[in-house]
């Protein structure tokens, strides 16, 4: 069997102060890393992704995260995609694992992974599992709290004993704020696409 190839795509918007962190960090376990941008971004992410030198597109803002992560993952090329946001960081040992899962684990279509929200003290909800690297033949559902896995039959996921890293470095308490009242919206338009 061919090697297995794997795409980074990271998703962001107004992320200037965590988006060269998250590229340096990643940039070399993966085939490709794309980094697509929220067309709402105000400040220098998209400027500082480029410089970085990996592929960087601006996409629409449709209402819908799951619309805005397919369609950041239909520019990627590889046969896995790895999701992430530019607030997370993948474990060094999930990174230094990458391909043996992908490659030796011919059954399995996607990976779930314990996330770690280290920006609320204790931290919450962990482990808060995160179905975050997939073949690519697979789409987001849900405006907000999107999901991925319903799609995947159970016994093609994988838990894996790696972590994702959540924080939210650099954000203010207003933004953090705001983003919740984005996702209370969201949900909203979410109940009233089901009636």
């Amino acid at each position: 069997m061919d090697r297995q190839t794997v795409s980074l795509v990271i998703i962001a918007l107004n992320e200037e102060k965590n988006i060269r962190r998250v590229i340096e960090k990643h940039k070399k376990y993966f085939d490709e890393v794309l980094i697509v941008i929220d067309e709402r971004t105000t400040d220098k992410t998209c400027r500082i992704a480029y410089d970085a030198g990996v592929n960087t597109f601006v996409n629409v803002w449709r209402d819908s995260f799951s619309a805005f992560r397919n369609e950041a993952a239909f520019k990627a090329k590889g046969d896995w995609i790895f999701m992430l946001d530019a607030d997370e960081f993948c474990s060094r040992e999930l990174l230094d694992n990458l391909q043996l899962m992908i490659n030796n684990e011919l059954t399995i279509d996607g990976y779930r992974f314990p996330r770690k929200n280290i920006y609320i003290d204790p931290p919450e909800n962990y482990p808060d599992l995160q179905l975050r690297l997939y073949r690519r033949k697979y789409k987001w559902t849900g405006r907000v709290h999107e999901i991925i896995d319903k799609q995947l039959p159970q016994d093609k996921i994988s838990r894996s004993i790696f972590h994702i890293i959540h924080h939210k470095e650099g954000k203010t308490t207003e933004q953090i704020g705001k983003q919740h009242e984005e996702y209370q919206r969201l949900l909203k338009l979410e109940e009233k696409d089901r009636s």
